[in-house]
């Protein structure tokens, strides 16, 4: 750091810039939120505890997380008898997303109900109002989507950016080992 930064000051905002994405370290307890499902329950990331949680970073409006369904319905299939939540934060900008989001998991969207085999959207589903810029995710310093998390059954992260759903298999069971 002190070859790369002349000055002091541009080497203490250098060390403020990257300091919040220690937290997202392996290891380090993934940062808790609370988001409503949509039926309007808050659901905390903490009362998974106990189990592995792969968390999908989504929105109804982006078309490759749209494209990422099928494989992450497969995914479910395999582990469906296991310890392992599949646990989706659609990030909707208002109250009209928010409905259109509710439609979408509910299997109600025409557009795009040839992604689910079957009707609910299975998984949990919470949502992050206005996208981004919602507070209770800004830990995971997300700047697009679809991106995943694999969270371990202490509650810490494996990867904050975990690898997409046809790939994820391998950690996942390593961690079922346990």
């Amino acid at each position: 750091m002190n070859s790369l930064f002349y000055s002091k000051s541009y080497h203490q905002i250098f060390k403020n810039s990257v300091s919040d994405y220690f937290i997202l370290s392996p290891g380090m307890p993934a940062p808790d939120f609370a988001l409503p499902d949509s039926n309007g329950n808050i659901i905390h990331l903490s009362d998974f505890k106990g189990k592995i949680v792969y968390i999908d970073f989504w929105g109804t409006w982006c078309y490759p997380c749209i494209q990422e369904i099928p494989k992450a319905l497969k995914l479910q299939k395999d582990y469906k008898n296991k310890p392992v939540i599949f646990l989706y934060v659609a990030l909707e900008y208002d109250e009209k997303n928010i409905a259109n989001w509710k439609n979408f998991i509910a299997g109600k969207d025409e557009h795009f109900a040839k992604f689910l085999d079957y009707k609910p959207f299975p998984g949990i589903h919470v949502v992050a109002e206005k996208q981004f810029y919602n507070k209770n995710i800004k830990p995971y310093k997300l700047s697009f989507v679809p991106t995943y998390v694999l969270i371990d059954q202490n509650g810490n992260i494996v990867k904050a950016r975990a690898a997409r759903p046809e790939d994820i298999s391998k950690q996942i069971n390593k961690l079922l080992e346990k």
